[in-house]
């Protein structure tokens, strides 16, 4: 699988970490602090454990996902989300999350640099620092707790459930659910039970690393049961206004040039919609922009029914991003990312044709422009995502955790 992502050969890794350092301090990340967040409740006996962690919101928004489908299959049962730094390093909760957001986004090549490092490599020295700093608290609160099982939607909770498994050679089930399509060994180890896996295509590649086929279950990645709904799905047939909508990052963040917003609202027979969250700088800034045929909306309550009656999506590729849009049968347009992951999730866009992604911000314009006036490509596109669709067992997530009680 080829990400583009540069290898450490064309990296200075100490000038590229001493330019970190530098940021680091000037963005008022020198201090730690122990924020309102990290105030976690006293643990207390749970049926199933979703251990998460709050880089970007997708992971989270997983999580809850995945409670949804459990609880409709039985709501007597109880289930706690817990954030793993929450548990294990409170101090550094917020700290961790205000780097990642640093790396990513002033330092894109040294993030990729680990990531690339972590993906092909099946031990990692990170991992084994990052685990056994936090091993001693989640073994503490799993006891205290007494999970039959644990769910894990990021990699590092992957590595330091495994770690406790085998170290207190413990049988109680952990089932992974990958939430980018990615095969990287960072989400993998042989005390995983259970994979819940985006696409078939990294079930495939899984099989070949030696995961056996029985703990793999191509189920996309999971949403809220809301993006379920395919009965109600409604795009606009030829003649009738197109509709875009525009989502950026998560955690408020918003990763779509104003050219580009811009650029669509002079388009002809067109209405944007940009959902701007809960960032209400952002609401007023584009509300005072002056747009004609664009919508500016803030927290929206239901984004299944938004998006349903969408015909192009214009976003980051996040994955969970990525499956809402499938679960509605909306066709993507994103502009290359820089981020090792969002990569992976781009190219897979273009390999299934379920959308496009553009390299500049004049492509991504251009190639709106072309699919809006091309109904019968709309169509294939669309076409596209139900034959996808049909792969997954976007229903079942439930039924196979369950089944590992």
């Amino acid at each position: 699988m080829n990400t583009g992502i540069r290898r450490m050969g064309d990296l200075d890794i100490k000038e590229e970490v001493r330019k970190l350092k530098s940021l680091a301090v000037k963005n008022g990340l020198g201090k730690l602090r122990s924020p309102a967040a990290s105030k976690m409740p006293a643990p207390k006996k749970t049926d199933i454990l979703i251990l998460t962690a709050f880089f970007g919101s997708g992971h989270h928004n997983v999580s809850k996902a995945i409670k949804e489908q459990l609880l409709a299959l039985d709501q007597s049962l109880s289930i706690e989300i817990r954030d793993l730094f929450s548990v294990t390093n409170p101090l550094l909760e917020q700290y961790a999350y205000d780097l990642y957001e640093l790396i990513t986004k002033e330092m894109p090549e040294l993030y990729n640099y680990f990531y690339r490092k972590r993906k092909d490599c099946t031990e990692y020295y990170i991992d084994e620092i990052t685990s056994i700093m936090g091993l001693q608290r989640l073994t503490e609160y799993i006891l205290e707790t007494q999970p039959r099982l644990i769910i894990s939607t990021f990699p590092l909770c992957s590595n330091i459930v495994s770690r406790f498994k085998k170290k207190q050679k413990s049988s109680m089930p952990l089932a992974t659910c990958i939430t980018d399509v990615v095969d990287s060994y960072e989400w993998l180890s042989d005390e995983t039970d259970l994979y819940l896996l985006p696409a078939d295509c990294i079930k495939n590649s899984l099989i070949k690393k030696g995961i056996s086929e029985s703990r793999l279950k191509v189920t996309g990645i999971p949403v809220r049961k809301s993006f379920l709904d395919s009965e109600n799905i409604k795009k606009p047939s030829p003649g009738e206004v197109k509709r875009v909508t525009v989502m950026g990052g998560g955690r408020g963040h918003f990763d779509i040039e104003m050219e580009l917003l811009r650029t669509l609202d002079q388009m002809s027979g067109v209405e944007t919609s940009i959902i701007t969250g809960k960032n209400r700088e952002l609401f007023e800034t584009l509300h005072n922009q002056g747009f004609q045929n664009t919508r500016i909306i803030g927290y929206v309550k239901d984004p299944a029914f938004l998006m349903r009656r969408t015909t192009l999506l214009v976003t980051k590729p996040g994955g969970v991003t990525l499956f809402e849009a499938i679960n509605c049968e909306t066709p993507l347009i994103a502009k290359m990312p820089n981020i090792g992951q969002e990569m992976e999730n781009a190219n897979f866009i273009k390999k299934y044709a379920l959308g496009a992604v553009k390299n500049t911000t004049l492509e991504v314009a251009g190639e709106i422009e072309r699919l809006l006036g091309d109904h019968d490509e709309l169509t294939k596109l669309q076409d596209n995502i139900k034959s996808f669709k049909a792969t997954l067992e976007r229903d079942k997530i439930g039924e196979h955790l369950m089944s590992l009680l």
